[in-house]
């Protein structure tokens, strides 16, 4: 089912660059617990090529995603205004009285750094998305600091009602936290979780960090870190963040890449991002592991002690392709859902790098894994273009993540398709169910 469609903002919009139109990309998803027929998605909508998007889009589905519709959230949905003329990273939870949250970061290229000037905002829903507050700032934009917030992602505990985390990346000043306990109104003052050892000429960043809520009511962040080979880390706080351990190390990405178009040899951007899911005291961790340049697989570990030890990692898929942006999620019978996209029925050297979504599920703890299509086939050379990590111009960029959520029956995802099933423009978000 398609989610996006045209674009609501083009020929609406007064701004100094031009994004590209009709090209949605990131797309996150929730089901609200107390009542899962409520839905919410999120994306990033008209993404420019030198990073971040227009705006956000935000829809919500009341019947189990049956039927969609747009909804407006001040500040974050329209057209920019005050300076904030992107914005980018869109991460949703719901909290166990049913109040949604979408975290972002929203600001501006700055015209002293050419680096983005960004800040850290929460906005919050009480009726399943429908209508949403202003967007309480977390964490201010750091101008003339040449380092920017990124990457945030927020968790509504499932104890405590009106109790939620942010966590976020401020570049080489490593990871950071905040706290809400009134449902989002007021924000603890932000604090580092975890600071990369600094290593001239290279600085390491910690990016991909998720707090967990777990049984025994500790806190769990998992997150990589930019230096070779590229560790999965997990720490843990036993005072809601107040404090956090020392981290222990899950595995290793290798690289911090994303797939290659195995005939042009051009980037697709996709960060390494670990991807988290509790049930129970038992925490797994999923991530992309480059082993080549035409080869990468998904990687899965877990804890059974919540995230005290951890078990030796193991893969998901094969190396014979190259899987990535996997997602992960956790039904309350405890089945477990990992999405992938992969080239492996790409034909070498022909017009298209088809591409495809899958989905393998398990019920014994990761132990086996049976695998269904998703969705696809695509084109990703006519996904919206992107600036890559590396800074090399023309990369590929439908994401660095996807949104993928446990529903009555089975697990339902948000996902960024281009080519031919977008139909205007680059790239479209559309829903389904597996």
């Amino acid at each position: 089912m398609l989610l996006s469609g045209p674009s609501p903002l083009k020929a609406r919009c007064h701004v100094s660059s031009v994004p590209q139109y009709d090209a949605e990309a990131e797309p996150h998803l929730v089901v609200d617990p107390a009542d899962p027929r409520r839905l919410v998605a999120a994306w990033q909508q008209d993404r420019y090529a030198s990073g971040g998007s227009l705006a956000l889009a935000v829809s919500t589905s009341g019947d189990g995603g049956q039927t969609w519709q747009r909804r407006a959230v001040p500040g974050l949905t329209g057209c920019p205004v005050g300076g904030r003329s992107r914005n980018s990273d869109p991460w949703l939870a719901f909290g166990p009285d049913g109040r949604a949250y979408l975290v972002s970061v929203p600001g501006h290229i700055s015209q002293v750094s050419f680096e983005p000037d960004t800040s850290v905002v929460v906005s919050h829903s009480d009726d399943g998305g429908i209508t949403w507050s202003k967007a309480v700032e977390v964490a201010p934009k750091c101008a003339f600091c040449f380092q920017f917030n990124d990457k945030p992602a927020i968790t509504a505990d499932p104890a405590s009602a009106g109790t939620a985390y942010v966590t976020w990346t401020r570049e080489a000043r490593g990871a950071w936290f905040s706290r809400t306990t009134d449902g989002g109104l007021t924000w603890s003052r932000p604090s580092r979780i975890y600071t990369p050892h600094r290593r001239p000429p290279a600085v390491p960043t910690a990016f991909g960090n998720t707090v967990s809520a777990l049984a025994d009511h500790t806190l769990l962040d998992t997150f990589a870190v930019s230096s070779r080979p590229f560790p999965i880390l997990a720490a843990r706080s036993a005072d809601r963040g107040a404090s956090w351990s020392r981290p222990i190390r899950l595995g290793e990405a290798l690289t911090g890449r994303g797939p290659t178009d195995p005939d042009s040899g051009h980037e697709i951007r996709s960060a390494v991002l670990p991807m988290v899911a509790v049930a129970g005291d038992t925490v797994y961790v999923a991530w992309s592991e480059k082993l080549g340049r035409n080869r990468s697989r998904i990687m899965f570990a877990k804890s059974t002690n919540d995230g005290r030890r951890w078990q030796a990692p193991r893969p998901i898929t094969g190396a014979r392709t190259q899987a990535f942006m996997p997602a992960l999620s956790a039904a309350p019978d405890g089945t477990l859902a990992v999405s992938f996209y992969d080239f492996r029925r790409d034909r070498r050297r022909d017009r298209a790098l088809t591409t495809e979504v899958w989905l393998r599920q398990s019920r014994d703890g990761g132990a086996t894994w049976q695998e269904s299509h998703l969705a696809g086939p695509f084109d990703m050379r006519t996904a919206p273009v992107a600036s890559s990590p590396t800074g090399r111009p023309g990369a590929l960029f439908l994401g660095d993540y996807t949104g993928l959520a446990a529903v009555p029956g089975g697990f339902a995802a948000a996902l960024a398709l281009a080519r031919p099933p977008s139909r205007r423009g680059r790239s479209d978000i559309f829903f389904t169910r597996a």
